[in-house]
């Protein structure tokens, strides 16, 4: 079955509905090289109607790791490679320092609007999610998303086209995904 797919421009976001952003979207919302991007101004729009309609937004560990690793890589890939010959020497600058305190303070700004969650890992039948990945190709962080937004009756908001064919409700503004949508 196909997932839910609405397109986040034109969705009436109502009180106390629950949210999983994905780290995609974060990253459109707070990594400085976006802000003259089409998607920024869609994603932060709509997190801005989010809050204006209190609705919950649900935070867990993997999103938070995704978006840290995104955004230093993003930086070491774009901006220091020419300056350091290996990510590891990266790590060793002051660049890199500067760089994880832009990330823990957009982290500070997402945890202020965000409720933290457990996964529930030990709940979760890794076994098929292994046999997925290994059968199907699936991401494997995508599968456990999908299984935090089934546990918490949470929709989730991505430009992640992989997503389309998880059986969850899904926000989005990427055409491919809406492309997919079931027209009633």
């Amino acid at each position: 079955m196909l997932a839910n797919i609405q397109d986040v421009n034109s969705y009436s976001f109502s009180k106390n509905e629950v949210f999983l952003i994905d780290t995609n979207i974060w990253m459109y919302i707070h990594y400085p090289r976006y802000l003259y991007d089409p998607k920024f101004k869609i994603y932060s729009n709509a997190f801005g109607k989010i809050l204006k309609s209190s609705c919950n937004i649900l935070l867990d560990a993997l999103i938070v790791s995704e978006f840290i690793n995104t955004w230093i890589r993003n930086e070491y890939n774009n901006n220091y490679r020419s300056i350091y010959s290996t990510f590891k020497s990266f790590r060793q600058g002051q660049e890199y320092k500067s760089s994880v305190k832009d990330i823990a303070n957009a982290l500070c700004r997402i945890l202020r609007h965000s409720i933290c969650i457990n996964n529930s890992f030990n709940t979760i039948n890794i076994s098929s999610l292994i046999a997925d990945f290994e059968s199907k190709c699936l991401d494997f962080n995508d599968q456990i998303l999908v299984q935090l937004c089934i546990s918490n009756q949470a929709k989730l908001i991505t430009h992640d086209s992989d997503f389309g064919n998880y059986n969850i409700t899904m926000l989005t503004a990427n055409n491919t995904l809406l492309s997919q949508r079931q027209v009633i």
